[in-house]
């Protein structure tokens, strides 16, 4: 056997490996989209100071707002996102004065622990004025898509706090 044939045996036996190897480098495994949609829907009950009485919860036909939500969001990591949600604020009721339909931008951070997720944001209201505050919600993720959670607001300038259920859909991005 000459060399040339001991070479072209070597690389017919090494083809197939070399063939499957470089196979496995064309077909990646598909990246998950970071961008997502998250649309929402939640009931926030007022609680706060009524004139000069103590801290007491009220329900909707007390005062509140019914909030809709359009957040696009992005993946930093597996476990973190961020959020840009705009609100509709629509009130239920006139509550200790504020009557007014309000638009909320909230810049959020959220953790996603498998199906379990936390979200704090910092709300900047508009309408009667401007005014910021603080949020938090709570929840899990139902069916790779649909969440159900709970949501609280607090606003320090107009001594108010909202807590409520929230309900809504992602749209794209990776799957919790």
């Amino acid at each position: 056997m000459k060399m040339r044939h001991f070479i072209g045996m070597l690389v017919l036996l090494g083809a197939p490996r070399a063939l499957a190897q470089s196979g496995e480098a064309q077909t990646q495994a598909p990246t998950a989209e970071p961008f997502a949609l998250r649309l929402g829907l939640s009931a926030r009950p007022l609680i706060g100071l009524s004139g000069l009485s103590a801290i007491r919860t009220h329900t909707l036909r007390d005062g509140g707002w019914v909030v809709a939500d359009v957040a696009p969001s992005y993946r930093l990591s597996r476990f973190f996102a961020a959020e840009l949600g705009l609100s509709a604020m629509v009130p239920v009721k006139d509550a200790w004065g504020f009557p007014d339909f309000r638009l909320a931008v909230t810049p959020a951070a959220r953790l996603d622990a498998g199906p379990l997720y936390l979200r704090v944001g910092v709300p900047l209201m508009f309408g009667e004025g401007f005014s910021m505050g603080a949020q938090a919600a709570v929840g899990a993720t139902l069916f790779n898509h649909f969440y159900v959670g709970v949501v609280g607001e607090a606003n320090v300038r107009d001594l108010l706090g909202m807590a409520g259920l929230e309900l809504g859909v992602r749209l794209g991005g990776p799957k919790p």
